[in-house]
């Protein structure tokens, strides 16, 4: 039997699955606010979500680059909507990195196939 610390956090990793984000590619660590939720970290997002008494979903996250917070107990429709706006923010800053990565190295690639040094 679950411990109600579990359900909120349980509740999140099956919302996430649902929508196939992959919670491997997230920072999680799970709290025991009220019926449990998670930690997170990831390049645009931080924050918290935990499952309240009420059966909503207490969602404080701070926006990286804009320094906005938001702090409001929403629905799970909702809830699945900032999850998926947060996966696709973290895909494409992902995308966005590893393309800057690979346009720097191909670059140096270039320059030793003329044989000349870096």
């Amino acid at each position: 039997m679950k411990s109600l610390s579990n359900y909120g956090f349980d509740g999140l990793l099956e919302l996430m699955h649902s929508q196939e984000i992959d919670t491997n590619d997230w920072i999680i660590e799970p709290i025991d606010k009220e019926r449990g939720g998670m930690n997170f970290v990831l390049p645009n997002t931080q924050g918290e979500i935990y499952l309240t008494w009420e059966d909503l979903y207490k969602v404080d996250i701070l926006f990286v680059h804009t320094k906005k917070n938001y702090n409001e107990i929403v629905s799970v429709d909702t809830l699945k909507v900032l999850l998926a706006t947060m996966e696709e923010q973290r895909q494409r800053t992902v995308a966005g990195i590893r393309d800057m990565l690979k346009e720097n190295f191909k670059s140096s690639a270039e320059v030793s196939q003329d044989g000349k040094p870096f």
